[in-house]
């Protein structure tokens, strides 16, 4: 079962990254208020689940190594500083797992 503060996460992002995700409704809950304020990405081997329940912005489909593999040199590094959640309720929640 998931903890809460991933659903607080995930319904308060601005890009939300999938790879390999199904998007059913166990996962996303009701689909129309699924993660409405987020860009999402959907890396996925099998081009049938791509679009299939949730809208995405982008779709990369191929296997997740791969697509990882040539997608990560083409991402602007920023220093581990940035890379800490900029959110204090979401910091402070995932610090407990």
């Amino acid at each position: 079962m998931a903890k809460a503060w991933v659903n607080h996460a995930i319904q308060e992002s601005d890009l939300l990254i999938a790879v390999g995700m199904r998007f059913d409704d166990r996962v996303t809950g009701d689909l129309r208020t699924y993660a409405k304020g987020a860009r999402k990405i959907h890396i996925e081997i099998d081009r049938a689940e791509i679009n299939k329940n949730v809208q995405v912005d982008a779709a990369l489909v191929g296997d997740a190594r791969e697509v990882l593999e040539k997608l990560i040199p083409h991402i602007e590094t920023r220093g581990p500083q940035r890379l800490a959640c900029a959110h204090p309720r979401i910091q402070r929640r995932g610090s407990r797992s």
